[in-house]
């Protein structure tokens, strides 16, 4: 059995830091600013009881308890204060309502701008966030009628274009995520390029589905963004489409994982999901495959390849854990632990979402130098941070 981690890219090297007080802060420590007027929030009452939160007892609170209780979740539960420092957001379709700082030497200015090359307006790499970007870039090109039902023509055989997104067309001999090559085709050269009838229509997370996937859509001379001043880009191609992601450049063409930007870049990315001014807003856990490995010889209930939902990481095994995968972004609904949000782990961190009831948007930013690890790391913490938000209560 072959099991992937969220190996989709390999960190920028370089990020670009701005100026702004940091500050020092304690090991575990968290702070966070209140962003809107708490007055404004009280349509938020019921928006924010997440599906398996549901409830018609839940009380009205204000977002200074909604705060409170993210706060402590980050400072005190063992899950975030654990890993290394991180930046987080929330927000709705409006705009950012709460944002802070958790983890290991965590700035206790709440309104610090950077901290160890971290910040709300740092480009970072998102690594496999990526995937969510190029989801809603081919539904926005083409729309879902088009994505859900159409199929294209590749190495004569006919394979659905929803296949490239959900990650059962076949093309997942991706064997590193790193590519030094500065064009969409070069990057999808020797192995990443051949066809494995093994895992036709069976989900299998690899970075060549959407690489080729990308070529057959005419992207292949695109390229990263290098410094060199000639040649069509592939950042500009995204912008071009989805009107988004003002910061956004290419460390690598990967379209499953070259992108870097700012986390502020990110969340009004989200926002557009959430007020449908993306196509995929509209269509977020559409046309679900199953996406968890059941290692039972019979009686599979999932036929999966490849997952990187498995492991442990505190007290949470992903690995008992069955999610299911849409256009380029997971559906986190697992029938114990999930809450079903739609979300887009990077390898090194990076943890976006949306809300069940796609009412809110959060992120978690951080910048590990390992991989597969932090991504599931930022969910457990992320998770917490929805629930401690969505009922008021700190998750300790």
């Amino acid at each position: 059995m072959r099991v992937a981690n969220f190996i989709a890219v390999l960190i920028s090297s370089a990020l670009i830091a701005c100026g702004g007080g940091s500050g020092g802060g304690a090991p575990g420590a968290s702070s966070a600013s209140l962003i809107s007027n708490p007055s404004s929030v009280s349509h938020l009452s019921s928006a924010n009881n997440f599906s398996s939160l549901a409830t018609s007892s839940v009380p009205i609170m204000t977002l200074e308890q909604r705060v409170t209780a993210v706060n402590t979740t980050v400072a005190d539960n063992s899950i975030c204060k654990s890993i290394d420092i991180f930046y987080w957001q929330i927000g709705d379709k409006t705009g950012a309502l709460a944002a802070g700082w958790g983890g290991r030497n965590a700035p206790q200015n709440p309104q610090a701008e950077t901290a160890e090359g971290i910040g709300p307006n740092v480009p970072m790499g998102v690594a496999s966030a990526s995937k969510w970007v190029f989801g809603a870039y081919a539904m926005q090109r083409d729309g879902y009628a088009v994505l859900s039902g159409g199929s294209i023509d590749i190495g004569g055989r006919s394979i659905a274009r929803r296949q490239f997104l959900n990650f059962t067309s076949g093309y997942d001999q991706e064997e590193t995520p790193l590519c030094l090559k500065h064009t969409v085709a070069d990057c999808f050269t020797g192995s990443i390029a051949n066809y494995n009838p093994a895992s036709a229509n069976k989900f299998s997370y690899n970075g060549g589905h959407m690489q080729a996937y990308a070529v057959n859509l005419g992207l292949g001379e695109y390229r990263d963004d290098d410094g060199l001043l000639n040649g069509i880009f592939l950042a500009d191609e995204i912008r071009r489409i989805t009107n988004r992601f003002s910061t956004l450049t290419y460390d690598f063409p990967s379209l499953a994982g070259g992108a870097n930007m700012s986390p502020t870049t990110y969340a009004e990315f989200l926002r557009a999901m959430l007020n449908q001014d993306l196509e995929l807003g509209r269509y977020l856990g559409a046309d679900p495959v199953c996406a968890w490995v059941d290692p039972a010889a019979t009686n599979k209930t999932c036929d999966a390849i490849a997952t990187p939902i498995s492991g442990s990481s505190g007290d949470i095994n992903y690995s008992a854990e069955h999610w299911h995968y849409s256009y380029g972004h997971w559906v986190e609904d697992d029938p114990v632990l999930g809450d079903g949000a739609f979300s887009s782990p990077g390898a090194f961190g990076f943890y976006p979402w949306i809300s069940a009831d796609k009412s809110l948007y959060g992120i978690v930013a951080r910048k590990e130098t390992v991989i597969g690890r932090p991504a599931l790391e930022s969910v457990g913490c992320g998770r917490l941070i929805r629930k401690a938000w969505g009922s008021g209560i700190a998750q300790m």
